[in-house]
């Protein structure tokens, strides 16, 4: 679970420096992106299918998510397909799979929870872009999906998310002193 905890950390300091959701000035964002790649090599050393595959899967619903304006290549979506080929080559179909569903289960359950705020401020999430019984739908499927294709995987998945986000806001909170 340790693997799982610093990967989906990993993710999410990785996330909010792609979306720019980070506080901390130009100067210290290098340091951050460094931590990030630690705190990735460190859940992969621990736990090493589950945390490459999330990170992959997580980088592409990520991608996908936000269409083709931040892709770092400027492929657009392919670059998105090409992540998908990787995975399912090098990671394995099921274990790519199961990936896949709870890391979009896990977005689209942080799109609902924020779907008021983002609609107020203007923001684009896949709640707000397809509707809120659409997502909640999507929703069911994703998580029943991982859970049919790993149960115990999307339990420690589940059950790491809000460790997760604590250790990557506090280490952010860290780095502003």
């Amino acid at each position: 679970m340790c693997g799982i905890i610093l990967s989906g950390s990993a993710i999410k300091l990785l996330d909010n420096l792609l979306d720019g959701d980070t506080l901390l000035p130009p100067e210290k964002r290098l340091n951050l992106t460094a931590y990030t790649i630690l705190f990735l090599a460190m859940g992969t050393a621990l736990s090493p299918s589950y945390a490459a595959a999330l990170f992959l899967a997580a980088y592409a619903v990520g991608m996908v998510k936000a269409g083709d304006d931040i892709f770092p290549l400027g492929f657009g979506s392919m670059e998105s397909a090409a992540i998908l080929l990787f995975s399912l080559l090098f990671i394995g179909g099921r274990t790519f799979l199961f990936s896949l569903a709870v890391m979009m289960a896990v977005q689209l359950a942080d799109d609902l929870a924020d779907v008021r705020r983002d609609k107020l401020h203007g923001q684009d999430n896949l709640a707000v872009r397809f509707g809120t019984v659409e997502a909640v739908l999507a929703l069911l499927i994703t998580s029943l999906s991982a859970l049919t294709l790993d149960a115990v995987g999307t339990v420690l998945v589940i059950a790491s998310v809000p460790v997760s986000l604590c250790i990557a806001t506090m280490f952010e909170r860290k780095m502003l002193c």
